[in-house]
């Protein structure tokens, strides 16, 4: 058993850098402790088999990594980082805790869907309904005390301290579920349940949607009952917390930015993008050069048209072996037919007129396809066919805008990358972790 500890824990060490304190754990139930915080063996294996049901071929040791590494991280997050900084959007979202009560049934529901099924079924009548005691009607007094007037337009759809009051005065739905406890759901834990889209039914007064809610949110009440009595509360207890984990830690990660394209808003990016020098630019531009390549100018033909039919007529002829300049001196509208339709050398610059943006678009060598030219849509406007016979390539200036924010982005993510890099080496280091002797048999699930 020992020489089975070892191996799973040098295992465990390919991720955890040299000098972390792993030590073996001898206690009943519990997988692993990650200074102090107990991985119970029911979590752990719940966890194992979610994942397999995305990966089929994902490992204890796998999940294990994850989900030591997402406490620590997340840890970190939740103390030097405010919830603003890490959720912003809450004000249009759901609210933490119902976002994690939904990830939880959620996951449940994956993972346990058939027990689940099976569990329900054996209910009297074989369904929620009969966990519901009585769904007394809404009146329309107690929700003109909750919403205001019906007839008034609402800009934010929240309800102030005193609306609050009288929507917690208000049953929705009374019920009693199997273990023998039993509740009332009021309007008030339904509106708070809601995002903004969901508030909004409430405001309208959508009667079928909040009756919909309310059976919902007791399906969900049935169901952490169930996973409570089969995984304990401790184990379901640290399911939530490993999902709160996992946003965490995908908030950190927008938050500093990796693996964000480089417009995204971060504040912490912006920063160390303001912060790159001109030297660190120079060095990226030697380095990726490629990634700076533009068309410095084309030499193009086209035809003018004054209509669609007449454009896919030609259009057709190109296609069978057409003359470009023969068809263009016959048919083009435009002044340099007689040239046939030679546009000459086009360069680029900042300001190109709408055909030589529809030249620099072509691959060279063949005729594209008739364009229409931009018009409103009920307006008579001439159709080109634009054919590039010769694209020179080049490179964007090393000093130019462009080049020092594509430089500065990309430089301020790797710079974000080694940062949380570095920053989950350190809190892997500085962990006391114990793992217990009882893997090999969860990883036998």
């Amino acid at each position: 058993m020992a020489r089975r500890l070892l191996a799973w824990a040098a295992a465990l060490l390919l991720a955890v850098p040299a000098g972390a304190a792993v030590m073996p754990l001898q206690e009943a139930g519990v997988v692993v402790r990650v200074d102090g915080d107990a991985f119970p063996q029911a979590s752990v294996d719940t966890m194992l088999r979610f994942a397999r049901l995305k990966q089929p071929q994902s490992t204890l040791q796998q999940v294990l990594d994850a989900m030591i590494v997402n406490r620590l991280l997340a840890g970190y997050g939740r103390s030097q980082l405010s919830a603003a900084q890490l959720f912003p959007n809450t004000g249009v979202a759901f609210a933490r805790d119902v976002a994690l009560d939904d990830q939880l049934v959620g996951l449940l529901r994956a993972v346990y869907g058939k027990e689940l099924e099976q569990a329900l079924a054996a209910l009297p009548g074989g369904g929620i309904g009969a966990l519901i005691v009585a769904q007394p009607a809404l009146q329309p007094q107690q929700l003109a005390a909750v919403f205001g007037d019906s007839r008034r337009l609402q800009l934010l759809y929240q309800l102030q301290p005193p609306q609050q009051a009288a929507a917690r005065a208000v049953p929705v739905l009374q019920y009693r579920l199997p273990a023998g406890s039993g509740g009332s759901i009021s309007l008030f834990d339904l509106y708070r349940r809601q995002n903004v889209q969901g508030r909004m039914e409430f405001h309208n007064r959508n009667l079928a949607f909040i009756g919909q809610q309310a059976r919902l949110y007791l399906g969900s009440l049935y169901l952490l009952e169930w996973a409570e009595a089969r995984l304990g509360k401790a184990a379901l207890a640290h399911l939530r917390r490993t999902l709160d984990d996992q946003d965490h830690v995908q908030a950190m990660l927008q938050y500093y930015g990796v693996g964000a394209d480089m417009h995204y808003d971060s504040q912490h990016l912006k920063q160390l993008a303001a912060s790159v020098t001109a030297p660190e630019i120079r060095s990226y531009y030697s380095a990726h050069r490629d990634e700076f390549r533009r068309i410095e100018r084309v030499r193009a033909r086209h035809i003018r048209l004054p209509d669609e039919a007449s454009a896919q007529r030609v259009y057709a002829e190109l296609q069978q072996g057409g003359d470009f300049r023969q068809l263009a001196r016959q048919h083009s509208l435009a002044a340099d037919r007689r040239k046939g339709g030679d546009l000459g050398w086009i360069r680029h610059s900042a300001n190109l007129d709408w055909l030589a943006q529809l030249a620099y678009a072509q691959e060279p060598g063949k005729p594209a396809p008739p364009v229409r030219m931009p018009a409103p849509p009920d307006a008579a406007a001439p159709w080109e066919i634009v054919l590039v016979e010769q694209r020179i390539d080049g490179y964007q200036p090393p000093d130019s805008d462009s080049v020092r924010y594509a430089a500065a982005q990309a430089l301020a993510q790797a710079k974000a990358a080694a940062e949380l890099k570095s920053l989950r080496e350190r809190l892997l280091r500085n962990a006391h972790i114990e793992i217990s002797a009882s893997l090999n048999r969860a990883g036998a699930l």
